[in-house]
């Protein structure tokens, strides 16, 4: 037992349960997933040389090594794994493969994720594929982050105006070639007879029968974020719809300029510094931009919803944040902050909890008080019961102390708000803590 625990300063284990997946994964329901259109955007002209190969020729990526190939499952009854695979083939994004194509260790399973109240998103589980694969994280590294916008800074006489949009079923948007199809096959050999139900006679199946393959990218598939937020930013730039200098990046300085812009997987957003005194007479820089973006869009088949689309808005709510550009203030989704809160003031009632629950509660937190970085430090003995050594499916009895340690982050979530109109000190301060008697040898 770790020293914390024999302390008691974060509470006592009282018992052991089985571990439950907190993964919201579920069987496919045919009827609460939809396609629209046909899978028409090629990435390879917007993405570099390296990358382009991962998305096209993923087999040359591969290891040979297959002692940790994970075992995974479509979860599906018959009936409804049947339906979704004619509804898929349907709109294109499902094509039969013959045997010999196709390495029956390394097919991936589906499920499917809650998206809304009617519908679902579609999940392929390519852990087998991943685990040989060679992954690439340079694209991602240039995806904004809520942190960008808590770095602007607004003048008394500015206000933040706000424009996005958001590409509609991105990952399934993208055509592919025939290497990456086979590295998409899916489930079990399916015989002539099945795969004449789901094709009927628009595709020829194997006379042997075979195996489904999604004829498009996929939500779990290791490179997919890499090569749509490639491809998103290589259109954008190619279009001359952003600049370079324009761009909101991760762990980067925001631009000095009054226009910029980030680019999240499939969500665009402008941010645009604006006087408050016409905000209303003529256009504004994301006019002109917005314009060229739904330009590069339709030439490059890439469709948008309408929806969750936004312009010159000084209230809006993107990338897990709320932005008041009157007020000048940045704070946590309020459907993300509440439902949190409400949980683990549930956990504090209750007094007991798992450690994989308290890690997820953890986890959540840092997305909140991210923020407001300094507010990380009121996280000291989650921490400690986290890290003492016991499994995820030990129950802790929570202490009076780490109670009020996460009351306190229901509190503290609810001041996390960022300033933006609070101004840089134009003031460096320096002090020498060297002796006096240092100060004198030198001399």
């Amino acid at each position: 037992m770790a020293e914390e625990d024999e302390e008691g300063r974060y509470g006592r284990f009282v018992g052991v349960t089985k571990p439950v997946s907190h993964v919201a994964a579920k069987k496919i329901q045919a009827g609460r997933i939809n396609f629209e259109g046909l899978p028409c955007f090629d990435p390879s002209p917007y993405l570099d040389p390296k990358t382009c190969a991962l998305y096209e020729e993923p087999q040359r990526f591969w290891s040979s090594d297959r002692s940790g190939v994970p075992k995974v499952q479509v979860r599906a009854e018959k009936g409804e794994l049947l339906a979704l695979y004619q509804k898929m083939a349907k709109a294109g994004r499902l094509l039969p493969l013959a045997a010999d194509q196709v390495d029956p260790q390394l097919t991936s399973g589906l499920f499917a994720v809650p998206k809304d109240m009617l519908r679902d998103r579609l999940i392929m589980d390519s852990r087998p594929a991943n685990s040989v694969e060679e992954g690439a994280n340079h694209w991602t590294r240039c995806a904004a982050s809520s942190v960008n916008v808590t770095q602007l800074e607004l003048e008394a006489s500015e206000d933040l105006q706000m424009s996005g949009q958001d590409v509609k079923d991105f990952y399934y948007q993208f055509s592919v070639g025939p290497l990456r199809l086979r590295r998409n096959a899916l489930g079990t050999k399916l015989s002539k007879v099945e795969l004449q139900k789901i094709f009927g006679d628009v595709v020829p199946v194997p006379e042997d029968g075979g195996f489904v393959a999604l004829n498009t990218m996929a939500m779990g598939d290791i490179v997919a974020c890499e090569v749509a937020q490639g491809s998103h930013l290589g259109v954008l730039l190619q279009h001359h719809c952003l600049h370079p200098s324009e761009l909101l990046r991760y762990r980067h300085p925001v631009p000095r300029g009054p226009f910029s812009a980030g680019v999240v997987i499939d969500d665009l957003v402008f941010l645009e510094k604006v006087l408050r005194v016409g905000q209303t007479q003529g256009g504004t820089v994301a006019d002109e931009r917005m314009a060229l973006v739904l330009g590069a869009y339709e030439k490059v088949n890439l469709p948008t919803n309408p929806k969750k689309a936004f312009y010159n808005s000084t209230q809006a709510s993107f990338w897990g944040v709320s932005v008041d550009g009157s007020k000048g203030l940045v704070r946590p989704n309020p459907q993300r902050l509440w439902p949190l809160a409400i949980i683990t003031m549930r956990c504090v009632m209750l007094g007991v909890v798992t450690l994989s629950l308290l890690e997820s509660l953890v986890g959540s937190w840092i997305a909140i008080f991210v923020l407001r970085r300094r507010l990380m430090c009121s996280m000291e003995l989650v921490f400690s019961a986290l890290h003492c050594g016991a499994g995820p499916g030990h129950v802790l009895r929570l202490s009076e102390e780490l109670k009020s340690e996460m009351v306190g982050f229901v509190l503290l979530g609810m001041a996390c708000v960022c300033n933006i109109r609070a101004q840089t000190l134009p003031v460096l301060k320096a002090s020498d803590a060297a002796s006096l008697r240092w100060r004198r040898s030198c001399r």
